[in-house]
């Protein structure tokens, strides 16, 4: 049961994962249409600085389930959280100090992203296989 919660959570996180990649695609596409390939690139490089740290943490996330492992479970919650932070922090730096990169196509794709993930609920149904709040 376990493995199969983890499956599901490690699923859907790579669901939501796939759609802000696919988001900071269409921002890569606009911003390399409208002002060239130096801010596509910038927009793909702000992108990654936003969707990387985020499948390190759904990695770390998803790799325990059940109240059995509810201590494990925590421990990678924060473990994830801490590097999700901490390497979005360092590539945002590693960007800023030693790319040259068009500013806003960084930041408009790093913050297409980041919405998106807060706009996630109303795109996904997150109840599948649920009925009524009971798992079949």
């Amino acid at each position: 049961m376990s493995s199969k919660l983890v499956g599901r959570g490690r699923k859907a996180a790579l669901k939501h994962i796939g759609f802000q990649a696919f988001l900071v695609l269409a921002v890569t596409l606009v911003c390399g249409s409208i002002w060239g390939s130096h801010a596509a690139m910038s927009a793909v490089v702000g992108g990654a600085i936003y969707i990387v740290p985020n499948l390190i943490f759904a990695w770390c996330a998803f790799a325990f389930a059940g109240a059995r492992q509810a201590r494990s479970v925590v421990m990678s919650l924060y473990f994830g959280e801490v590097v999700k932070l901490v390497l979005t922090i360092v590539l945002f730096v590693i960007a800023l100090a030693w790319m040259k990169l068009d500013i806003l196509s960084l930041y408009l794709a790093f913050g297409v992203a980041l919405a998106a993930q807060w706009s996630i609920p109303f795109f996904f149904n997150h109840n599948d296989g649920m009925k009524n709040g009971c798992s079949r």
